[in-house]
């Protein structure tokens, strides 16, 4: 099973090819500029991040009897990519959510606390140096059982001969001088795409796929205000990047 984005914010891949295509000395001078780091960068004292998503909305659950909209049983998978962690990739899921209709939010949060949310992948900085690039992958899934055992498919996809060496790719590419956003992103979509394959087995498909991906500057990092993934179709993800600082 390989995975079609359904959303792609990529401002960090849309430079790279920019500079690309210039003379490799103002090429250069074009990425010198945009990484001058501001005087008020959220970056200043930066000790690590997590991401939090704050709603996931399926607009729609694929799952229609007769042509009449039914519930389905939906669930998560995010992968995230840096070079500021121990491994260039970390995976996080949930349990599979029960009964979920059109147009339903996923119940990640806590009723009671309105900045409460699926906290995921946290980034330790290295060295005191932040991270220079963050990707994210959301993918939803639906399930064809109440259940099902996410986990052991990332174990199983990443134990495999093409999953290792996906993620000796994603290592090679995420610590090099300057680090390749395309290899990257599309690394990590083959890796996920590892993971969905196997959950296909099971009679599991995609509703939605999302990436976004970001640099230390002129991004940074994405801290700061929440986005959105959305195709106004499938579903619409709400999240933020959390800078955690000394």
């Amino acid at each position: 099973m390989v995975l079609m984005p359904n959303f792609v914010d990529d401002p960090r891949q849309a430079r790279h090819a920019a500079m690309a295509r210039l003379p490799t000395e103002s090429g250069n001078d074009f990425m010198a500029v945009l990484r001058t780091p501001s005087e008020h960068s959220p970056l200043t004292g930066l000790k690590g991040l997590f991401l939090r998503f704050n709603q996931i909305r399926v607009m729609d659950n694929h799952n229609a009897i007769l042509g009449v909209d039914a519930s389905a049983d939906v669930y998560p998978i995010i992968l995230v990519t840096s070079d500021a962690a121990e491994l260039p990739y970390q995976f996080q899921t949930s349990r599979v959510f029960n009964d979920i209709k059109d147009m339903d939010t996923l119940p990640i949060n806590d009723p009671n606390d309105d900045d409460s949310g699926l906290d995921v992948a946290r980034i330790v900085t290295a060295a005191d140096k932040p991270p220079r690039f963050l990707d994210i992958h959301v993918v939803l899934m639906k399930s064809n059982e109440k259940s099902r055992d996410i986990n052991q498919a990332i174990h199983d996809a990443l134990a495999s001969d093409t999953g290792k060496s996906l993620a000796n790719t994603l290592g090679t590419a995420a610590t090099a001088a300057n680090p390749a956003a395309g290899v990257i992103v599309n690394a990590g979509t083959a890796l996920l795409s590892l993971v969905t394959g196997i959950l296909a087995e099971q009679k599991d498909e995609q509703i939605f796929y999302g990436v976004a991906s970001y640099e230390a500057d002129p991004d940074h990092l994405g801290i700061g205000g929440r986005k959105f993934m959305t195709d106004r179709k499938n579903a619409t993800v709400i999240y933020e990047v959390v800078g955690q600082y000394r």
